[in-house]
């Protein structure tokens, strides 16, 4: 393989729909690669939280999310230009469906993984769920190939191949409409990886999980051609330094950030960025009943599963007591999603059973009946505080299955409208020094 340092290859990874095995595919790539001893990142389109936690496993690495809808291009540069700075190669992992993105009206969309193929000149590796199919999956293949004009598919690895029978009709299906097949990957048990209720469950919570990698990296290198892949692949060019963007700005000047199993849900440009501007980072594990380090003037509880572990969050007197004082004190704490419902007052659990949150903010939350709350938002700061200036707008996303129990008579803390400009409800609250709510900042605008 040709490395050349100035000039990362990369390439985009996408499928007809959620499921198809993206995931895994770049998984098991971006651990290959870093077996081999080259210097691989991965990018995760959109806004997911998780992936990028296997990413980061897989590679030594943090990763980035790249959202055309959610960020500035500012930060999207920024965050290009640092990532080829340490890369031999960077694998985009796609996004739902290729051709999946912000709905802004009835007729476009944005942010989907075929309009950041485009944006940055990098062919498409599709991956595509063969398991019940023969030849008709080309008539699937080349809907993809010619629906829009810009983008280049470099090939398609087929996932969930039965057999040798099933691989050659597969292969041969291609000749029709001139596209390469770059592999095709055994239906296999061993490969697969268990979900949740918001998606896969946390690379942290899988004990085997170098293990797993290792597995995955050997089966699917395997069955893909390597060479044609590295042929196929584009040159990430032009990625200039841009000046310094803040996405979001600092809580303080010594942020304590909450992390374990219970708080996992946190965007690594957010994090950067503080640390960019000279904050002081400390983390710490309400799960571990941990109080909050010395010397914080600020408290950041992110998105997690506060749902899956209510009852022992509820008995860790060390946390509740530290954050209650630090309240008290005037630090500066912000909750998202589960760290909002941490918060409040109480949360119901999926089984219907009460738990005693902090109380620092007058709302109750439960997980009893699930109900999908999903989407891009834009919201709209009612009023000044640590985050910002009343008026300042942040681009967002909402994933949660809770729901508010009892009506928020606080202040809201922000107007909210969703990625089509409709007007929705108020979103989160604030008392004094204590402001959250459950969608996940992403970017300032």
């Amino acid at each position: 393989f040709d490395v050349n340092k100035n000039i990362p290859r990369g390439f985009v990874v996408g499928a007809p729909m959620s499921g198809s095995g993206k995931t895994i595919v770049t998984l098991s790539l971006l651990r290959f690669y870093k077996k081999e001893g080259l210097s691989i990142k991965g990018i995760k389109i959109g806004p997911d939280y998780i992936d990028p936690s296997y990413h980061a496993r897989a590679t030594g690495k943090t990763c980035n999310n790249l959202d055309l809808w959610a960020m500035r291009d500012a930060t999207i540069k920024q965050l290009l230009y640092e990532s080829r700075q340490e890369s031999d190669i960077i694998i985009f992992e796609g996004v739902m469906g290729l051709f999946d993105g912000a709905l802004t009206t009835q007729a476009t969309t944005i942010g989907s993984t075929a309009d950041v193929a485009a944006a940055l000149n990098l062919p498409i590796v599709l991956v595509v769920d063969a398991k019940g199919q023969g030849s008709s999956i080309s008539a699937i293949i080349q809907g993809f190939k010619e629906f829009r004009d810009g983008i280049v598919l470099a090939g398609v690895i087929f996932n969930r191949v039965s057999s040798k029978n099933h691989e050659r009709i597969l292969r041969q299906s291609l000749g029709q409409i001139d596209v390469v097949c770059l592999g095709c990957i055994p239906n296999d048990k061993s490969l697969k990886l268990d979900h949740r209720h918001l998606g896969l469950i946390q690379a942290s919570e899988i004990k085997e999980i170098d293990d797993w990698l290792d597995n995955a990296a050997r089966i699917v290198s395997e069955n893909i051609d390597i060479e044609l892949l590295e042929l196929k692949m584009g040159m990430l060019t032009d990625l200039d330094k841009s000046d310094p963007v803040t996405p979001l700005k600092a809580l303080g000047g010594h942020i304590a950030i909450a992390r374990d199993n219970a708080f996992n849900f946190s965007y690594d440009h957010i994090i950067n960025g503080w640390k960019k501007d000279g904050v002081k980072i400390s983390f710490f594990s309400p799960l571990a009943d941990e109080a909050l380090p010395m010397g914080v003037d600020s408290v950041y509880l992110p998105g997690g599963y506060p749902e899956l572990f209510a009852e022992a969050l509820s008995a860790n007197f060390n946390f509740m007591t530290s954050l209650r004082s630090a309240a008290k004190d005037g630090a500066s704490i912000y909750g998202e999603c589960g760290g909002f419902m941490v918060l409040g007052e109480e949360l119901i659990d999926r089984n219907g059973f009460s738990h005693n949150m902090l109380g620092l903010l007058p709302v109750k939350t439960s997980f009893e009946l699930p109900k999908l709350n999903l989407g891009y938002r834009l919201l709209t700061l009612v009023e000044d505080s640590f985050l910002g200036t009343s008026g300042d707008m942040f681009k967002a996303h909402e994933f949660h299955y809770s729901t508010l129990v009892n009506d928020n008579k606080s202040s809201p803390l922000f107007k909210n409208s969703n990625a089509r400009g409709e007007n929705l409800d108020n979103i989160g609250c604030k008392v004094a020094n204590v402001a959250g709510s459950f969608a996940h900042i992403i970017d300032s605008v």
